[in-house]
């Protein structure tokens, strides 16, 4: 469950930035949606933290494995080994350094540059595992 929700975190954050924002683009909506994106990322951050926490070391075996079979004719497989483990944490941990360094500079195309950033780490963190 734990891989499941390193997936949906993101697509859950981009989901509370479309739907609860308006067209118009304040600099408090713009304020409010990095805010967002920046705890979102955060809550990514730190279930990232607790699977390095819970992952066992001296097993060389694939962990936190979770199989779904048939979803839409497809299988869907999830799992860590003791390499993949490595690259999901460095990629939780830049990206709140990537928002918290653009945060004055990104003021155009605010929700189009947030939804980049949680597409791409949906995409980097499905293929790390």
């Amino acid at each position: 469950m734990l891989l499941t929700s390193l997936l949906l975190i993101p697509i859950l954050g981009i989901f509370v930035i479309s739907t609860g924002m308006s067209y118009e683009l304040s600099s408090l909506n713009i304020k409010r949606i990095k805010t967002i994106a920046l705890s979102t990322s955060i809550i990514n951050l730190f279930v990232s933290l607790l699977v390095f926490m819970l992952f066992d070391f001296s097993n060389n075996q694939f962990q936190f494995v979770q199989e779904y079979h048939e979803i839409s004719s497809y299988d869907f497989y999830l799992g860590l080994d003791g390499l993949s483990i490595y690259f999901v944490l460095l990629t939780t941990i830049i990206t709140p350094i990537a928002l918290l360094s653009n945060w004055n500079s990104i003021n155009d195309n605010v929700k189009s540059y947030y939804y980049f950033i949680f597409f791409s780490k949906v995409y980097y963190l499905h293929y790390l595992y």
